[in-house]
């Protein structure tokens, strides 16, 4: 019982960094950046990632917080960027509280094997894909899907994360394979 009460309180909370940051981001030698986008932010209290290097949460104030972009491309969701140690993860489990109603969907690897899966590599800016969410009626988590649009990801990259485009190089470090980033460098 202790043992299970240690494991599950080890787990790392992940801070958001914001476009004023950007020029005191200093990365650990086997750290990397990651670039995701949720569709719809509000969605969402917590998304929990295992891995290898152990657990991390973005929580409710990390995906509420300023420190997200909104995308030029009209209403379709934000991006959020923040540092883990490099290695494999998944994006085990979201959940949503709205009141006193609690949600939550945990992503089966054995469902969709591979499909929540992504690396971060040490000293890169990872994108890893879009998270897209939807809400039943009742409230409750409905649909979930974990997209790569690396095109919209290399555009917003540019426009909003130049600087930063010049010290760690853009990959795609989600579910399968995508070569887009190196073609276009």
């Amino acid at each position: 019982m202790v043992l299970l009460l240690m494991v599950q309180g080890c787990t790392t909370k992940l801070t958001t960094y914001g476009q004023d940051q950007h020029t005191e981001l200093a990365l650990q030698p086997q750290e990397g950046l990651v670039l995701m986008r949720v569709a719809n932010h509000r969605v969402l209290s917590k998304i929990m990632i295992t891995g290898e290097q152990g657990n991390f949460l973005l929580n409710w104030d990390a995906l509420q917080t300023y420190n997200r972009y909104s995308t030029p491309y009209g209403n379709h969701g934000d991006y959020y960027l923040f540092s883990m140690p490099a290695g494999e993860y998944r994006v085990s489990k979201l959940i949503r509280y709205v009141a006193t109603l609690k949600s939550w969907a945990t992503l089966s690897e054995e469902d969709n094997p591979g499909l929540w899966s992504f690396r971060v590599e040490a000293n890169r800016i990872n994108y890893i894909g879009d998270f897209h969410t939807q809400v039943s009626r009742q409230g409750y988590l409905g649909q979930i899907h974990f997209t790569n649009r690396s095109s919209f990801a290399l555009d917003f990259s540019q426009k909003q994360l130049p600087e930063l485009l010049v010290q760690y190089p853009l990959v795609y470090s989600g579910a399968g394979r995508d070569d887009l980033f190196e073609v276009m460098r």
